[in-house]
């Protein structure tokens, strides 16, 4: 696989991705569409530069029902077909090749000029293998399909692939304009990618309802290969949609092995027609919308870097795990699990996902996630919330966020700047849920609002390490309490939890290990408070419409703390340096404010625009 250059790494690492508890990422090769067209071997085109495919007088391949492999065997390597439906199966071998759709006709064809229908290559004819299948490693390769609807391949016996197999391939493989469509596999219903170590960018293409056994859209199983998937800015393209699993694990996708993917695609949250993103796929067990296991990488990216863009998150939405209702599918949105398995999700947008545990994310056995908002300077898809997990739904425990360790690993799960709202669990753990000894698990800098459901929204289970730090959590409901410890060690430090209503704050079961440090509360519930604990209302700035910033001339919050509890990340939820010392306010113990915001509202210079 190959990475990204040194100085695009560097400036990625500035902006706090990099960070010492950070998954290791690797990162794919990141090319534009024009910088993948093929080197052209005027002797290997005999003279030609560009087959022409199609049905009428001036195309060079006009007859028979191979068209576009026979220009393929006559030695071509960049091939352009008219409109219309070519039913045959394509096999790329040992070559470079550029196979391009989307021409009225043959002459507009051999001198490109786009338009005029769609060139759909349909695999019914032969389903005993892939539409397309792209192998060989005797060099690197560069492979460009353009503009291509890729259906009707495969049955769910064969091995990989359906729609387009990558087999022991080293290529750099470019699907750009494609719709891949309902195509059928054992592993990889659109896309199966095995052995070899291929750079896949997936540009402007749509993944739709496609099945397999595992990996319904795509399923990459080799150590090496990356895939880079990202649109252009076009509503209609760049989506993982409607795929489904009927056997194992991994609706949208699957990664096996090693493998690394990066997302950059996602909706616009006002256009209700966009389904950029991982979106609406099911699996009967694990991941409806990503499954990630043996040290494979998945990584979404929610702003401009290289690809993608500010104005729209990295999406996955609206996807399901445990299809069957059978209570064995965790993970609706995403699924971790095993050594060396991790996921870096930045500014991304996960919702609406449900499973039997984790209706947004599963981490498990020794799996690690991050994930936070990278706030730049400019603006962000939705400014003040960056990174948003919501909406999410869990049968029975982790609305949002499940994380287990039953097996000795270790298994590391950090939140920061995140809004976790809006999620539901049946049983507990509205927020979170986390069990198993070495389970290690942090929130920070986050606001926890209006999760229901079950009886606990931050549940620490049975020898696991958790520490919420620097967060606002408010307005949740909860049948026995807001934060619970069974049997676990927990921390809650320099955070707001308030309720409108009297639920407890905190309960145990013994043995347990408390810490409790900087707390604004609405009762002295279920734990014992300390000096640097009061009981106050923290005055939010708009509390019934969500806006759990507190008020600079009011709350209690300000300058309450000391450094006592040391933030892992010196900035708060809107990217302000935490620690201001408020000269307008008598510092309590210290000069940090509690929560998930650092107010700077009486700051009159930074409040003027008056700053260096």
């Amino acid at each position: 696989m190959k990475a990204i250059t040194m100085a695009a790494g560097m400036m990625l690492a500035a902006h706090s991705i990099a960070a010492d508890n950070a998954p290791h990422l690797k990162f794919n090769q990141l090319l534009k569409p024009e910088t993948l067209y093929q080197q052209r071997d005027s002797k290997a085109l005999k003279g030609v530069v560009i087959a022409t495919v199609g049905d009428d007088n001036a195309c060079d391949y006009r007859l028979g029902t191979t068209r576009i492999n026979d220009a393929i065997n006559g030695g071509y390597i960049h091939i352009r077909v008219a409109a219309g439906t070519y039913t045959e199966n394509i096999s790329i071998v040992d070559k470079n090749m550029t196979i391009e759709g989307g021409y009225a006709n043959c002459t507009d064809a051999a001198n490109d000029v786009v338009g005029g229908g769609s060139t759909i290559i349909d695999g019914s004819g032969d389903t005993a293998t892939s539409v397309v299948g792209i192998s060989g490693n005797s060099d690197v390769w560069n492979i460009t399909l353009r503009r291509l609807t890729i259906q009707n391949g495969g049955t769910i016996s064969l091995l990989v692939g359906g729609g387009i197999n990558v087999i022991n391939s080293d290529a750099n493989i470019l699907f750009d304009n494609l719709i891949i469509l309902e195509n059928t596999a054992n592993f990889g219903g659109g896309i199966g990618i095995i052995f070899g170590a291929p750079s896949i960018n997936i540009v402007d293409t749509n993944i739709w309802s496609n099945t397999g056994n595992s990996g319904g859209g795509i399923s990459c199983n080799s150590v090496g290969a990356g895939i880079n998937f990202y649109d252009t800015g076009n509503a209609g393209k760049g989506s993982i949609f409607g795929n489904q699993v009927v056997l194992r694990d991994g609706g949208g996708v699957e990664l096996l092995a090693g493998c690394s993917m990066i997302l950059f695609s996602g909706q616009d949250p006002d256009n209700l027609i966009d389904f950029r993103g991982i979106i609406n796929n099911t699996s009967v067990r694990h991941g409806g919308g990503v499954y990630a296991a043996n040290g494979s990488q998945f990584t979404a990216i929610g702003f401009f870097f290289l690809a993608g863009n500010n104005d729209a998150p990295a999406t996955v939405r609206a996807n399901t795990a445990d299809s069957d209702n059978n209570d064995e599918g965790n993970g609706g949105g995403i699924y971790l699990t095993g050594a060396n398995t991790s996921a870096g999700l930045y500014n991304i947008r996960l919702s609406d996902n449900s499973a039997y545990n984790g209706g947004g994310i599963a981490v498990e056995e020794g799996a690690t996630l991050l994930t936070e908002a990278i706030k730049f300077s400019s603006s962000c898809w939705a400014p003040g919330k960056c990174n948003q997990i919501h909406g999410n739904q869990a049968d029975s425990f982790g609305g949002a966020i499940y994380s287990d360790q039953s097996a000795d690993l270790e298994t590391n799960t950090s939140i920061f700047s995140s809004h976790i709202y809006g999620n539901t669990a049946a049983s507990a753990g509205s927020a979170s849920y986390v069990r198993g000894e070495d389970n290690e698990f942090l929130i920070e800098g986050s606001v926890i609002y209006e999760n229901t459901g079950g009886s606990v929204v931050l549940y620490n289970f049975t020898n696991s390490i958790a520490r919420y730090q620097f967060n606002t959590i408010a307005d949740n409901q909860a049948g026995l309490s807001i934060v619970r410890n069974f049997q676990g060690t927990s921390q809650l430090m320099s955070s707001i939890v308030h309720q409108l209503d009297a639920t407890d704050v905190y309960s145990t079961v013994s043995p347990v290990d408390d810490a409790f440090d900087c707390l604004i509360t609405h009762a002295e519930t279920g734990f014992t408070p300390i000096f640097s604990t009061i009981i106050d209302d923290p005055e939010f700035v708009d509390r019934a419409n969500d806006d759990y910033h507190i008020n600079s001339f009011n709350s209690p919050a300000v300058d309450f703390c000391d450094g006592f509890t040391v933030p892992e990340r010196d900035t708060d939820i809107d990217n302000e340096q935490r620690g201001w010392d408020d000269y307008t306010t008598v510092n309590n113990i210290g000069p940090y404010d509690i929560g998930a915001d650092e107010t700077y509202g009486n700051d009159i210079i930074f409040e003027d625009g008056l700053e260096m």
